[in-house]
């Protein structure tokens, strides 16, 4: 963990590079890299995830018609869905920049393939409970998002840190996770 947060400190010393902006990635992989079918040669993708240990909900905040009007509104209304889907809470919740990144982290890392058929349930019920999330975000095993201390630049101006929304809570079990989500199909 030290060395990430050197290396964030670091890739953000010059906010001007155009490679800036820093990513995690949500999932191990099976391979550094790849060659597809096409013979192109790929990394970081949905067919090459291996592993993960969390779900996750990104939720923008910039105003527009299937935004939130602020991140205010948007932890309130993870609030409201975490009480209407007897949800549990986020494990963490950052600040993303311009949004809400919640996550809920496991005890125990699962499969791409189990991930994934739990994810298009969970989307299902933030869609049905009308939370304005990323859906492709939600359901992409091979996504990236913004870590910890990192900021946020693509907007074009001024940059803004991530940064955490209350406490860090601790992991929970897949049982959790998937009991208001009823019957997963794989």
């Amino acid at each position: 963990v030290a060395t990430a947060a050197r290396y964030v400190t670091w890739r953000d010393s010059d906010p001007t590079a155009p490679e800036s902006n820093i990513y995690f990635a949500l999932a191990s992989f099976k391979q550094a890299s790849y060659e597809n079918a096409k013979g192109k040669t790929q990394k970081r993708t949905q067919e090459n995830a291996d592993r993960l240990k969390c779900f996750w909900v990104d939720l923008d905040c910039k105003g527009r018609k299937n935004d939130y009007a602020s991140q205010q509104d948007a932890l309130k209304d993870i609030g409201r869905f975490m009480r209407e889907a007897s949800f549990p809470r986020p494990t963490l919740m950052l600040n993303s920049g311009y949004g809400v990144h919640a996550y809920w982290v496991l005890k125990e890392s699962i499969s791409a393939e189990e991930w994934t058929a739990v994810a298009e349930s969970f989307r299902k019920l933030l869609d049905t409970h009308n939370i304005k999330h990323d859906p492709s975000c939600t359901s992409d095993c091979a996504r990236f998002l913004r870590p910890l201390g990192s900021h946020n630049r693509k907007e074009g101006v001024l940059q803004r840190e991530v940064v955490l929304f209350g406490s860090v809570h601790e992991p929970i079990s897949l049982k959790e996770f998937t009991a208001p989500l009823g019957t997963i199909t794989t």
